[in-house]
């Protein structure tokens, strides 16, 4: 499919992905900063992706991993940083939460920084449940607390 909106359109074309763009605009953030060139193709096999495209460049990109049956979740959501605030990333969120295939699942993501844009789009932040757990995520020690369902204190994961 393809949606166009002034000199921008977005693809869920697999075809259409420029490798070494993906990998730069990747590569250019805390999460996947050091993701390869090989670890990004298996990625993009295993997804239903969107690419966003100012004319014939890619600068953007985002990634779905879903049962299309139940749930989807949200990945790798990305814009150029020089096209950023321009409204780009919420129109590619947009697409992305509205595609057919997933568009009346249940859809969940994390995010460090753009709790905001996402916001815009319906998602919400949960307090206390569910719990997220992670395994072979190398998250800090201090970062992993968790309230204590009795007392509501916090305690540190062991």
């Amino acid at each position: 499919m393809k949606w166009h909106k002034g000199e921008y359109f977005i693809t869920d074309s697999k075809e259409s992905i420029d490798l070494l763009a993906t990998k730069e605009m990747l590569n250019s953030t805390h999460w996947a900063k050091e993701r390869d060139l090989a670890t990004i193709k298996k990625t993009i096999e295993n997804s239903l992706c969107f690419s966003l495209f100012h004319h014939d460049r890619q600068i953007g990109f985002g990634r779905v991993i879903s049962d299309f049956t139940t749930y989807a979740m949200f990945f790798d959501i990305i814009i150029e940083e020089s096209l950023r605030g321009k409204g780009l990333g919420g129109w590619l969120f947009e697409t992305m939460t509205n595609h057919p295939s997933i568009k009346g699942l249940k859809q969940v993501l994390w995010t460090s920084f753009a709790e905001g844009l996402y916001r815009k789009h319906g998602f919400r932040s949960v307090k206390e449940k569910p719990i997220v757990m992670f395994k072979n995520y190398p998250l800090p020690p201090q970062n992993l607390t968790r309230r204590s369902t009795r007392t509501g204190n916090k305690k540190r994961a062991v």
